[in-house]
């Protein structure tokens, strides 16, 4: 079996809203795997262009599932792809089949360690958010979804 590539590229990532609140309530000895987080995100064409896509993740504690949160926090990142290569058709559509997938994971793994730096000076110490089911909606949905976070 081969395996086609995926032929993604980040150009520019960044943060456009960072905000994170050390819970004064939080009990250290008590549950310690109770934070539920949401995730959501949104992929466009950027404007002008006809290849790259701006991609943006929002992923944010949701205070209501949450027991005994230590944080609460919400991160935006965004971040511009584009193809790798366009030498062929194979390629472009390679792109297009993976921009998503490929850019959510990339952009979560960027905000995972956003997170878990602005955390490493806090009272609760370094929180590192767990992994997240995406639905992927390519092209211009929005999909929000809920995970455990450790």
């Amino acid at each position: 079996m081969t395996s086609k590539p995926h032929n993604v590229r980040i150009e520019q990532y960044f943060f456009p809203e960072t905000h994170v609140v050390a819970l004064q309530n939080h009990d250290p000895a008590g549950e310690l795997h109770g934070t539920k987080q949401k995730v959501s995100h949104h992929i466009e064409k950027v404007e002008g262009d006809q290849i790259r896509h701006g991609v943006s993740l929002i992923i944010e504690t949701d205070d209501e599932a949450s027991v005994n949160p230590p944080y609460q926090y919400k991160i935006g990142a965004y971040g511009v792809f584009q193809p790798q290569s366009d030498e062929s058709e194979e390629l472009l559509q390679g792109y297009l089949d993976n921009v998503e997938p490929v850019a959510i994971q990339i952009l979560m793994g960027a905000a995972r360690e956003h997170l878990a730096a602005i955390t490493a000076r806090s009272p609760w110490a370094t929180f590192i958010c767990n992994t997240a089911t995406i639905n992927f909606t390519f092209p211009d949905q929005e999909a929000p979804n809920e995970q455990d976070t450790d």
